[in-house]
């Protein structure tokens, strides 16, 4: 029965029925107008409505197309124009603008060079793939090459908010091929094609399987921008007739208005006017709990069912007031975190809000930084007061000790805290600590005291509400801080990236415009640093960078900022510098700093650094571009001799580009050819004969003619052209042996030098093997030429290649002896056949006084070596009779025989040229006493007559 009465209290209580009643009379006629009214406009509007619908949607979705063909075509011409354009980007995702990039090649070119939209194929849906394609300009890929972007399926079909959800939106060819349709299900307008294109105003009607649907096309014109035809975008809507019934409004509109407002007033306020006190009563306690105002109660009065419903509002009310407080309380909490990322306010925060509840009153938040955990930071109110203090405490170890052991998921007592904080959180009540930790590590703890020593769970619920709010606040702080620090950082050495320097250049150029002032950015290049990672590997080298990267963070004050760019490269910026004398004496201190040897694992590596120096504003105020110049700069500091610094001058910047055409010609050269070796004599100084040569690399450019090896050697080292170069070297060298040998001439030795790059290659031996297959029995006279810088690169590494050399039957000389910096342990270890002297210690027989004894020290160790010694650079006959007198073995240099091609010096083997030109200067002489002619001059110094030939 109680059932009965509350389900259906509407007709059981007087007021309800009345007010039932009322509002029946009152609505009912009402209703009846504004149906009446509707009917009429509903039909008179739709029409126009809809045409004028149809028109916008159709020309907005054609409009963004549009706009989305002219953003992928933009960002497409950014990439072909790139004179260089990466490979990489070919055949891979570039999302969202591109599902993949491909190079294809069409027969022509518009006049206008526009790009062009190329259909694909049909999917399932009937839909077509679009892509955009883009001539290229670039060098490499020059004619009739287009870079081809195909346009994901959502980036240029995936409007459909732009359309009602009732329209059909497709997109046509003129010749009626489908492009795309919103709706897959879509009424089949293509059939209707041609009678689409006979409508002059672009709305027509038509019907399929007995539904009328009405349509607006819209014509987007693409020839201007694109090499593609006009697309046709139809808007489709089925054209249902009103079911309502049609009314004629003329003088029924006012009549129908008034019945509207006059009726439900006259009917209704006669019974609400009898109701109405009491629920004056509950709409004013209503629209206080709205305004939260939860102070004053709503009286319980009038009859019984506004009294219950208003008991059941104060209820109500009192709830809502208390998770209102906690609700704002916390999203005051997400937005500090979203804002201002301060966890003091967090947490004074949280203090009031629990000291707000009568039963809590006192709560302390104790904050351990999260790194060391020995700093922390205390929040607590004063007892019976919401005001916050703050305190702060360094943890001992024992302290740390303690609460290591203390951390879990439930409650703990005081009595567990270290003392530092067990003074803070001492009280006379009954207290809970309620620990926090993130990541497996202890962060923060909650202490709140109790006032009657139990909890209601609407307090608990509050409690477990704060703390999963703290631990949130504390990992969104810590993750935001390292998310902040790593894309700042540079990840090895935590100096700052190249991201962070433009910033802090933003900053400094500011300042320095201000202050009308200067700066400086010091770019630093490791000297040496390759060495260490070829050696001892790279985790030594990264440490290496590490420390290095502190020595030079050491230097210079928090005004400055030390970055690492990449690799062995670091930057400094200097925001202020009064003079240039501040630039050069930072760069001089950090020289210093890494001259330092850096021991890693009881292994001492020895670096340097040459540094360049771009003056700003002077030299740019452009990130990329002070990079630029301070790093050519850099560069001019390196091949002065490194350890050293430079000056940014703008003559540098044409060196560069020099340098550049050099090496694009240089590549040019070995693809055309140019190439030519020649072969430098080398005659046994006992018998005078040419027993064998030293093969050497000759350039004769087609417009430059011949170009210095001096000029083109380093240039190929550096870009990694010498390894091919050398390779052909070496197996042109072993053909030549061949043919000689196979001629009868007697040909001790021939010799090839081999660059430290080539040595070092994973393919020299492959050279080595191909070469010593092409001389086959003969390869026992191949001589492999290696300079000392060898041994000062990696010299077990070099020790273990010349073994395999000899191994396979060649022999090794060392070039250049003297000039660099092997040891002589290394040369006791080194299975060498021959000591080559520098034409440096030569040249200083000549001398007055001469300076020999390096030339002797030299020729002595090769006899207790048991060790062949040649002489470069043999140029007079003073050096000559020095060298026989001291037993050298052989020598080569221009007083016995140019370096000639090798077809003559093919002429020149197992001959004495040296003698043969003495012979033929004597003869001349004797010639001309003979004939009665007195010379004005008789040469007897045959170094004098070998100048004068």
């Amino acid at each position: 029965m109680e059932s009965f009465s509350g389900k259906w209290l509407a007709l059981t209580s007087s007021v309800g029925r009345r007010t039932l009643s009322a509002f029946f009379v009152a609505t009912l006629i009402p209703s009846l107008s504004v149906a009446l009214l509707a009917s009429y406009t509903h039909d008179n509007n739709n029409a126009k409505q809809t045409i004028a619908q149809l028109q916008h949607d159709s020309r907005a979705f054609g409009l963004t197309i549009l706009s989305q063909l002219r953003t992928a075509s933009d960002l497409l011409s950014l990439i072909a124009d790139d004179p260089n354009i990466p490979e990489s980007l070919v055949g891979r995702n570039v999302t969202p603008i591109f599902d993949e990039l491909e190079i294809q090649f069409f027969n022509d070119r518009t006049k206008a060079n526009l790009p062009r939209i190329i259909i694909g194929d049909a999917n399932l849906s009937g839909n077509r793939k679009i892509a955009i394609a883009v001539p290229i300009n670039s060098d490499q890929l020059a004619g009739n090459s287009f870079l081809v972007g195909w346009l994901p399926h959502h980036y240029l079909w995936k409007m459909g908010e732009l359309v009602s959800n009732t329209d059909n939106s497709c997109v046509f060819l003129p010749t009626g091929t489908k492009l795309f349709c919103t709706n897959s299900n879509s009424p089949p307008i293509e059939l209707m094609f041609a009678s689409m294109n006979a409508s002059s105003t672009g709305i027509f009607q038509w019907k399929s399987d007995d539904q009328d649907w009405q349509t607006n096309y819209w014509e987007l014109f693409l020839t201007g921008q694109f090499e593609a035809t006009p697309w046709i975008i139809t808007q489709t809507r089925d054209n249902r007739p009103s079911e309502l019934w049609i009314l004629d409004s003329n003088g029924y509109y006012a009549s129908i208005l008034l019945i509207l407002i006059l009726s439900p007033l006259l009917v209704a306020s006669i019974q609400i006017r009898k109701t109405m006190q009491p629920i004056d009563g509950l709409m004013d306690g209503i629209q206080r709990i709205a305004r939260r105002d939860h102070t004053q109660s709503i009286a319980e009065t009038g009859p019984i069912e506004f009294a219950r419903l208003a008991n059941s509002i104060n209820k109500m009310s009192s709830k809502i007031n208390s998770q209102i407080s906690t609700l704002s309380s916390f999203s005051e909490i997400d937005r500090i975190l979203l804002s201002k990322k301060d966890l003091s306010a967090v947490c004074q925060l949280l203090i009031r809000l629990l000291v707000d509840q009568q039963q809590l009153l006192q709560a302390t938040v104790v904050l351990l930084n999260n790194k060391d955990h020995r700093d922390a930071e205390i929040y607590r109110n004063i007892p019976g007061e919401a005001l916050v203090e703050e305190s702060r405490w360094r943890l001992t170890d024992d302290d740390l000790t303690r609460l290591n052991t203390i951390w879990s998921a439930t409650p703990i007592e005081t009595a567990s805290l270290p003392a530092a904080f067990r003074i803070s959180c001492e009280s006379e009540y009954l207290s809970a600590v309620y620990p926090i930790t993130i990541n497996s590590l202890p962060r923060a703890f909650l202490v709140v005291s109790i006032s009657d020593g139990e909890t209601d769970p609407s307090t608990t619920e509050l409690i477990d509400g704060c703390l999963e709010r703290l631990a949130l606040a504390l990992e969104t702080i810590d993750r935001t801080h390292k998310l902040e620090f790593h894309a700042s950082r540079d990840e090895l050495t935590e100096l700052a990236n190249k991201r962070l320097l433009g910033e802090r250049l933003q900053e400094a150029l500011i300042d320095i415009d201000s202050a009308k002032s200067e700066g400086a950015l010091l770019y630093i290049d490791l000297d040496f640093f390759k060495s260490v990672n070829d050696i001892a590997g790279h985790i030594v080298g990264d440490r290496a960078l590490a420390i290095v990267g502190h020595r030079i963070e050491r230097i210079f004050s928090a005004g400055s900022t030390v970055a690492r760019i990449g690799g062995d490269e670091f930057v400094v910026l200097i925001p202020c510098t009064s003079t240039d004398i501040m630039a050069a004496e930072a760069a001089d201190e950090i020289i210093r700093a890494l001259s330092h040897p850096i021991a890693i694992a009881g292994v001492a590596h020895q670096l340097g650094a040459s540094i360049g120096i771009a003056k700003i504003p002077a030299d740019g105020k452009d990130l990329e571009e002070l990079l630029f110049k301070a790093d050519l700069a850099m560069y001019e500091a390196k091949k002065a001799g490194r350890n050293n610094w430079k000056y940014y001058q703008s003559e540098m910047k044409a060196v560069v580009q020099a340098r550049v055409s050099f090496e694009s010609e240089l590549r040019r050269a070995v693809e055309r050819n140019e190439f030519r070796l020649y072969v430098q004599p080398q005659m046994n100084i006992r018998t005078g004969r040419v027993i064998g040569g030293e093969v050497l690399l000759r350039w004769f450019h087609k417009d430059r003619g011949p170009i210095s090896p001096v000029e083109f050697i380093p240039v190929a080292e550096e870009t990694g052209l010498i390894i091919p170069l050398g390779e052909w070297v070496l197996l042109e060298s072993a053909r030549m042996l061949t043919q000689w040998q196979d001629a009868d001439l007697a040909i001790e030795k021939l010799a090839v030098n081999v660059s430290l790059k080539q040595f070092m290659n994973s393919s020299f031996k492959k050279s080595v093997e191909k070469a010593i297959s092409i001389s086959g029995e003969y390869s026992s006279a191949l001589e492999i030429e290696i300079t000392e810088s060898l041994f000062a690169t990696d010299a077990c590494k070099t020790i273990e290649i010349c073994e395999w050399i000899k191994n396979r039957g060649l022999s090794i000389a060392i070039d250049d002896f003297g000039t660099g910096y092997s040891s002589l342990s290394y040369l006791n270890m080194l299975p060498f056949d021959t000591l080559k002297i520098d034409r440096l210690f030569i040249e200083q027989i000549d001398s007055d006084p001469p300076e020999t004894k390096i030339i002797e020290m030299i020729l002595d160790l090769g006899k207790h070596l048991s060790k062949n010694i040649v002489a470069e650079g043999v140029s007079s006959q003073t050096q000559l009779q020095f060298l026989q007198g001291r037993q050298c073995q052989l020598v080569q240099g221009f007083l016995i025989a140019e370096p000639v091609a090798p077809k003559e010096f093919s002429k020149l083997v197992g001959k004495t040229p040296y003698y043969d030109k003495l012979n033929s200067m004597t003869t001349t002489l004797r010639m001309s006493e003979t004939d009665g002619e007195t010379p004005d001059l008789v040469i007897v110094d045959s170094a004098a007559a070998m100048e004068h030939h």
